[in-house]
């Protein structure tokens, strides 16, 4: 399935909990920007059949400790899946901001503080949040409106951080957009 989607570099080696795949390095491994689009044909409903796709969005909506709903306001559903190993932390979902809901995808590597890049991955979910709610408003009605998605490595600042992360947002068609205060603009899906 995720090779007709075009998906290659997605590649499941292991199921969940195997502890002796595990052990001999077989690691399930994807790309922020293969989730994304992985995401987006799941929201718009042309992987599944219809009833297993809700059921899908339903079972990935389940409450959870993780990211990126973290710093979001109570009530938006976040239908994600988080994941993380030492030193490692990804998180990937649908947020359903209103009027323009957004896939994302989030992953860290080589984390020497954790819990920063949990904070990091919340933190650009807000960012994204914002922004998709700001173009919800503004654009009422046009539901489900994805396009081209594009991953990201992070910012010189976050590396010395000890945070190198990739992160892939979906993109409206606007090519910038103002920074408040700053009186700057970069692409959508540039946060920092």
């Amino acid at each position: 399935m995720l090779r007709n989607l075009g998906l290659s570099k997605i590649v499941l080696r292991r199921k969940m909990m195997d502890v002796a795949a595990a052990q001999r390095g077989e690691e399930n491994v994807a790309t922020a920007q293969e989730m994304v689009r992985l995401l987006e044909a799941i929201a718009k409903g042309t992987v599944l059949k219809k009833e297993s796709n809700s059921e899908l969005i339903k079972q990935l909506s389940t409450s959870k400790d993780s990211y990126i709903p973290r710093y979001l306001p109570d009530g938006v559903q976040v239908a994600n899946k988080p994941g993380s190993l030492p030193g490692v932390r990804t998180d990937s979902g649908i947020v359903f901001a209103h009027g323009r809901p957004f896939a994302i995808s989030v992953m860290t590597a080589w984390d020497r503080d954790e819990r920063a890049a949990e904070r990091e991955i919340s933190e650009i979910a807000l960012e994204a949040y914002r922004y998709f709610e700001m173009r919800g408003k503004s654009s009422e009605g046009r539901g489900l409106n994805f396009s081209s998605s594009r991953a990201r490595p992070t910012s010189a600042l976050n590396r010395r951080r000890g945070i190198r992360a990739n992160k892939a947002i979906t993109r409206s068609s606007q090519r910038n957009v103002p920074l408040p205060g700053s009186g700057r603009t970069q692409r959508p899906c540039d946060f920092y």
